[in-house]
């Protein structure tokens, strides 16, 4: 089985996703599991036991054009088209959406085959929104700018990846030895 978990949002959005990637991790062991994040955010991306692979979106090479009208557009256009051929390529058998966002939603329809079991925000062939799980039918009426999510954003995101976490999800981060201090120190 090969799943695909796409996280696009802030860095703390991907630290929140730990739990979620060691879920997927304890409940399909053999799983080949692909994180997609933008490159921006390469240093919250954990690789292994989470991830077997890591794909980096440069969205500023992408949007930007996009978004200050500068030129350029064409070949922005050809980059986002060749990245979604490279991972859809890899034909998933599960991909996850975990960043609720328009974007998001036109690039998880692009790289999911048509076996693909799909899960979060994606659109329909049509391009009008498709939101196929509660998880995040719940995000959709729930919560949006003004207005406080009940959950705690970690639940909300394995909700959508259909798991039940377990204690050992939220306390299995990869472990790092600080490098270059000698003192005591405290990371938060």
């Amino acid at each position: 089985m090969k799943i695909l978990v796409i996280q696009l949002a802030r860095l703390g959005d991907i630290f929140q996703t730990w739990p979620v990637l060691a879920g997927l991790r304890r409940t399909y062991p053999a799983a080949e599991i692909h994180l997609l994040t933008r490159s921006k955010f390469t240093p919250a991306a954990p690789g292994k036991p989470f991830v077997d692979k890591n794909w980096l979106l440069d969205t500023r090479d992408i949007l930007l054009p996009v978004i200050d009208e500068k030129p350029g557009l064409d070949e922005a256009l050809a980059k986002l088209e060749a990245f979604c051929g490279q991972v859809r390529a890899e034909s998933f058998d599960k991909i996850v959406n975990l960043s609720f966002s328009p974007f998001s939603s036109f690039l998880t329809r692009e790289v999911a085959g048509l076996e693909s079991e799909v899960r979060g925000y994606t659109r329909f062939d049509d391009g009008y929104l498709n939101i196929p799980d509660d998880g995040s039918a719940y995000f959709y009426a729930q919560v949006g700018v003004g207005r406080p999510n009940r959950l705690h954003v970690t639940d909300l995101f394995a909700h959508v990846a259909g798991l039940d976490l377990v204690e050992a999800d939220w306390s299995t981060a990869p472990q790092q030895e600080p490098s270059g201090i000698e003192e005591d120190f405290v990371v938060i």
